[in-house]
């Protein structure tokens, strides 16, 4: 591999090929519609995306929640929405029963 050195001097960077996401692999993905349509993408090569929306199930009587089931899509924009997800995935999330904040 080349160095940061030669990038600057022959204006080239070569990166070794590596592998980071197969089949067994959980993705999450998360944010806006740039997100819904990664999410698209990559479930449609039978990956595993997260959070999976689809198979929340929701009152529609008693709950609405931005457009979900029919829009795979809640918008996260600040860090600790962020932070709570990736708590989550990673089952590093732990609530009081007394917490308001549902999971």
């Amino acid at each position: 591999m080349k160095t940061w050195k030669n990038f600057i001097e022959q204006k080239k960077l070569y990166l070794n090929k590596q592998k980071i996401v197969d089949i067994d692999s959980n993705i999450l993905s998360f944010g806006s519609c740039f997100a819904v349509e990664i999410r698209k993408r990559l479930r449609a090569k039978n990956l595993n995306v997260l959070p999976n929306y689809f198979s929340m199930k929701i009152d529609k009587a008693k709950f609405r929640i931005g457009n979900l089931p029919n829009r795979d899509n809640i918008n996260h924009y600040n860090t600790y929405t962020i932070l709570y997800e990736f708590m989550k995935f990673s089952n590093n999330f732990h609530q009081d029963v007394n917490d308001f904040y549902g999971s």
